[in-house]
């Protein structure tokens, strides 16, 4: 069974029709001026000064939880600071695009998951991926496997048609 210590069990899970925010940045996940969706979006990354860091889940919003505690605001002003770091100065915070539940799970439903994750934050939750049955892929994902590829292109084009500029930096 796959079990990962990032994933609060306990609290309630995602709903299938909940909305769903992934911030995005630009050129790696969004180009904002060709205006497409990078398969870079959705895949996991290796993180750190040194990136020695596996990215396990690729971090979401849950619009809802972000609402109902007043957040949501403060949740797209994040790309700023997570991209505002001398190691990513190639990135540039530029916008987010928003999907259910449901039709992320639906683009594979043996490999994509969205889990709560642990801590107070219930505005923030992960997509992770099932390697197999007993565990879950750590950054990047193998693109050279044609699966894994055709998966983030296809989580890429579930928010293709809803990017938002990000909202302007406080």
């Amino acid at each position: 069974m796959r079990n990962c210590k990032e994933i609060d069990y306990k609290a309630e899970p995602i709903k299938k029709g909940d909305l769903l925010i992934r911030l995005l940045c630009s050129p790696l996940y969004y180009d904002k001026t060709t205006h497409i969706v990078s398969a870079e979006a959705f895949n996991l990354r290796m993180m750190g000064k040194d990136k020695t860091v596996k990215e396990q889940y690729a971090s979401l919003g849950h619009k809802e939880n972000l609402e109902k505690e007043g957040k949501c605001e403060g949740f797209l002003q994040i790309g700023y600071h997570v991209w505002d770091d001398k190691e990513w100065e190639e990135n540039e915070y530029s916008a987010f695009g928003i999907f259910r539940c449901e039709d992320a799970c639906k683009v594979n439903p043996n490999c994509v998951e969205i889990h709560p994750l642990l801590g107070d934050n219930k505005g923030h939750v992960g997509l992770f991926y099932a390697k197999d049955e007993n565990e879950y892929y750590k950054g990047p994902l193998p693109t050279n496997d044609v699966e894994i590829l055709e998966m983030l292109n296809d989580l890429s084009a579930l928010i293709a048609d809803t990017i938002t500029q990000a909202p302007e930096r406080i």
